[in-house]
C-alpha cells in the first residue's frame, strides 16, 4: 500500500479529508496527518509517505515551503497541494518546486480519488522503471562477468585478430568527440622528450572526473587542451551506463555505482 500523509491547517477539512475515503480499500495507508508544515515535517522526515497531501496557506510553515522541503529530501515522494484559491502564481510556483498535483478547495472525495490514482499510477510506473534498470544493470554485470572471460579465452588461444579489438573500439568512438572532433583508434609510440611536450591527463579509475569528461565528451561539449587521454576504463558496461546517463535514464550517483 501506498502511504498517505496530509497536512491541512483547517481541522475541519483535515478530519473530513481523512475520514472520507476508505483508504485501505483503495490501495492506500493513511499513515498521519498534521495542522501546519513546521509540525508536519518531523513526522513525513520519519514515515516517508509516498504521497504527501498538503494546503498551501498554514501558519509557521506554508505548504509551498515544505514542498521545496520535501523534494529536496525525499525526491519519490508525490506532492499533491490543495488551496482555496485559483492563484495562478501559486500553481506556477509549485510546478517550478516539482509538485505532482494542484486541487482546487472545496475538494470532493471523487476529485481526490482521482488525483490519488493518477498519482499512483505514476509511482507504480516509475518503480516499473527503476526495476527494469535494476534487472538491466544485473544482466549487464553478468554480461561483463562472460564477456570477460571469453575475450581472455580468445586471446590465450589466439583466435581473437588485433583488428578485431580495434573494429570493437570504434563501434564506441564514434559517439564520442573531443573539441567537435569524432574519436579514433590508434597506436602511438612516443619517446620521452616527445611526451615532456604533450599534454597527456592520466586516469587511474573509474571515478566521477572520469565520467564527468566521458559524458562531456558524449555531449559533444569538451574542450579539454589534453593532447593525450590515458587510462579509466572503457568496456561495454561503461558505455552501456554512459548512454544510460546520456538519455535521462539514471542519475550521475546511479552511473558511478
Amino acid at each position: 500500500m501506498l502511504k498517505v500523509f496530509l497536512v491541512e491547517d483547517e481541522c475541519v477539512v483535515r478530519e473530513g479529508l481523512r475520514e472520507c475515503i476508505d483508504w485501505a480499500r483503495y490501495g492506500f495507508e493513511f499513515c498521519g496527518d498534521a495542522p501546519d508544515g513546521e509540525l508536519a515535517l518531523p513526522q513525513i522526515r520519519k514515515l516517508r509517505p509516498d504521497i504527501l497531501i498538503t494546503d498551501i496557506k498554514m501558519p509557521f510553515m506554508d505548504g509551498l515551503a515544505l514542498s521545496k522541503l520535501v523534494c529536496a529530501e525525499l525526491p519519490e515522494t508525490k506532492i499533491i497541494l490543495i488551496s482555496g484559491h485559483n492563484d495562478f502564481e501559486f500553481a506556477q510556483e509549485a510546478i517550478e518546486i516539482g509538485v505532482e498535483q494542484y486541487l482546487l478547495k472545496p475538494v470532493t472525495k471523487s476529485s481526490l480519488l482521482k488525483t490519488l490514482e493518477d498519482v499512483s499510477r505514476k509511482i507504480d510506473e516509475e518503480r516499473e522503471q527503476k526495476a527494469y534498470l535494476r534487472r538491466f544493470q544485473q544482466e549487464g554485470r553478468e554480461y561483463e562477468q562472460y564477456a570477460r572471460r571469453k575475450f581472455f579465452e580468445q586471446v590465450t588461444s589466439g583466435s581473437l585478430r588485433v583488428s578485431e579489438i580495434y573494429e570493437q573500439a570504434k563501434k564506441w568512438c564514434a559517439k564520442f568527440k573531443r573539441n567537435n572532433q569524432k574519436g579514433v583508434v590508434s597506436s602511438y609510440f612516443f619517446d620521452d622528450e616527445v611526451c615532456e611536450l604533450l599534454n597527456i591527463k592520466v586516469f587511474d579509475t573509474y571515478d566521477e572526473e572520469w565520467i564527468d569528461f566521458i559524458l562531456s565528451c558524449r555531449n559533444g561539449e569538451d574542450q579539454s587542451d589534453y593532447d593525450i587521454v590515458e587510462g579509466g576504463i572503457a568496456n561495454d558496461k561503461v558505455f552501456n551506463t554512459v548512454e544510460l546517463y546520456f538519455s535521462g535514464l539514471i542519475d550521475k550517483t546511479e552511473a558511478l555505482n
